[in-house]
C-alpha cells in the first residue's frame, strides 16, 4: 500500500486581478512555483482556488501546474471571499482524506483570512507561512486582529526553510 500524505496546499485567488503591479504581491509568484515543484515532486495536490468572473491564475504559476498529473490538481470557482461558501471544497478535501491544509495566496486580511477561518472551524489544522502570502493592509482596522487570530488559530511559520520537510511528511 502506498503510503499518502494527509496535506494539500490551497492557492488562493493568484489572479491579475487581485495581485494588481504590488511588487509584494507579485514576490509571492517564485516563491509558488518554488512550493509547486516540491508538490509535485510528494505527489501533494493542490487547489487552485479562483475568483469567478475574474482572469485565471497566473500563466507563471499555470506552466507549474500544467506538469502535474491531472490528478493532483483541482480548481474551484468561488463567488465570495470564503473557498468553502458555496463550493464543493469541503467535500473535495474530505475525499481527498486531507486533515492539514496549506493555504497560500492573497490577499492575507480577506480571502485567505476567512477561507482560513472556515478551514478550522470545519476540523482542518491551517498552517500558514508568512513568506507565502500577502496583501495585509496595515491601515485596515482589523490589521491586528487578524494577525492575532492566524498566530492563535494555524500553525504559523515565518521561515520557509521548514516548508520541504513538511512536505515530505507523512502521517
Amino acid at each position: 500500500m502506498q503510503e499518502t500524505s494527509d496535506i494539500a496546499v490551497l492557492v488562493v485567488d493568484m489572479q491579475d486581478t487581485f495581485l494588481g503591479k504590488s511588487k509584494e504581491k507579485r514576490a509571492l509568484i517564485p516563491l509558488h512555483k518554488e512550493l509547486l515543484r516540491s508538490c509535485m515532486k510528494h505527489e501533494i495536490p493542490v487547489i487552485i482556488v479562483e475568483y469567478d468572473g475574474e482572469a485565471p491564475t497566473v500563466s507563471e504559476l499555470q506552466d507549474e501546474l500544467n506538469k502535474f498529473r491531472n490528478s493532483l490538481v483541482h480548481t474551484i470557482k468561488k463567488t465570495s471571499n470564503d473557498a468553502f461558501a458555496g463550493t464543493s471544497l469541503q467535500l473535495y478535501l474530505k475525499h481527498l482524506g486531507v486533515k492539514r491544509l496549506l493555504i497560500i495566496g492573497v490577499n492575507g486580511d480577506a480571502c485567505v483570512y476567512t477561507t482560513s477561518i472556515t478551514a478550522v472551524s470545519y476540523g482542518f489544522e491551517v498552517i500558514i507561512f508568512q513568506d507565502l502570502i500577502a496583501g495585509f493592509e496595515v491601515s485596515h482596522p482589523f490589521y491586528t486582529q487578524t494577525c492575532l487570530w492566524y498566530l492563535n488559530n494555524t500553525t504559523y511559520f515565518t521561515d520557509t526553510n521548514v516548508l520541504p520537510l513538511l512536505l515530505a511528511t507523512k502521517r
